[in-house]
């Protein structure tokens, strides 16, 4: 069975493919449980680490990968237009 890091490396080498772009995700994915994330399936931090629920599918993993792949996001311009960001990333995923 491959770890989420190996899958993710695997998932990122397609997107570099078709997506195209500078990639800035850490190359580190942490699982947490249900209760210590209840709000998300993962987390794209702004260290750029991954954080997963143990209970997330692969279509969670491409998400935030792609996340990692947004030109220039900084962290005020992310609280201003989230919702453009998220449906743009959350379009190609199935999110």
């Amino acid at each position: 069975m491959k770890s989420f890091n190996e899958l993710a490396k695997e998932i990122d080498a397609r997107l570099d493919e078709v997506v195209g772009g500078v990639q800035r995700w850490s190359g580190r994915v942490f699982i947490e449980s249900v209760s210590s994330l209840p709000d998300y399936y993962g987390v794209k931090r702004w260290n750029c680490d991954i954080w997963l629920r143990d209970d997330c599918t692969v279509h969670t993993l491409t998400h935030e990968l792609l996340h990692g792949r947004s030109a220039g996001l900084a962290e005020w311009a992310y609280s201003t237009y989230r919702a453009i960001e998220e449906a743009t990333v959350g379009d190609g995923t199935g999110d």
